[in-house]
C-alpha cells in the first residue's frame, strides 16, 4: 500500500512539473504573440510607423527588399505564433505532451530572429519586447528548427 501512495505521489509531483513547463512555454507564447501582432500592426502602416530612420530608409516600400524581407518575416512569425497555440492546445488536452511545441518552438525562434535581422536592415529601432520574446523562446527551444513551412 505504500508503494501505491509513492507512486501516486511521484506521479502527481510529475504532472505538476508537466503543468509548470505548459505555462511556460504559454507565457513565451504569449510575449510572442503580443510582438508579433504589434508588429503586425505597424508593418500595415508602413515605415514610417517604426520611426524616421525606417522611413528615410525605405524610400518605396512596394519595392524596397528590406522592407519585403521585414513583411514575410512577421508574416512568417504570425504563422509560427498560430502554430504555437495549437500545439499549446493540444498539449493541455494532452493529445501529444509537449511534442508539438518542442517542434514548433524551435522553429518560432527562427522566425523570430528573422524578423530582428529584417528590423536592422530597415533600421528599425531596437525592440526589447521582441528581443525578450525571442529570449523567453530561445529557451523553450530544445531542438533546432526542422526547416518546413508554416502549416496552415
Amino acid at each position: 500500500m505504500r508503494a501505491l501512495f509513492a507512486s501516486i505521489a511521484l506521479l502527481t509531483l510529475a504532472a505538476c512539473g508537466g503543468n509548470d513547463a505548459l505555462r511556460s512555454a504559454r507565457t513565451s507564447l504569449e510575449a510572442s504573440e503580443t510582438v508579433v501582432t504589434d508588429l503586425d500592426e505597424r508593418v500595415a502602416h508602413g515605415p514610417s510607423s517604426f520611426g524616421d530612420d525606417t522611413a528615410a530608409a525605405v524610400h518605396d516600400a512596394a519595392h524596397d527588399a528590406g522592407w519585403q524581407t521585414l513583411v514575410r518575416a512577421v508574416a512568417d512569425a504570425r504563422a509560427r505564433v498560430d502554430e504555437g497555440d495549437s500545439s499549446l492546445d493540444a498539449w493541455e488536452r494532452d493529445d501529444s505532451g509537449d511534442l508539438a511545441w518542442r517542434t514548433v518552438a524551435p522553429c518560432l525562434a527562427a522566425s523570430l530572429q528573422r524578423v530582428v535581422d529584417a528590423l536592422r536592415v530597415v533600421h528599425a529601432h531596437d525592440d526589447t519586447a521582441l528581443e525578450d520574446a525571442l529570449e523567453h523562446v530561445r529557451a523553450e527551444a530544445v531542438d533546432a528548427c526542422a526547416e518546413r513551412e508554416p502549416s496552415p
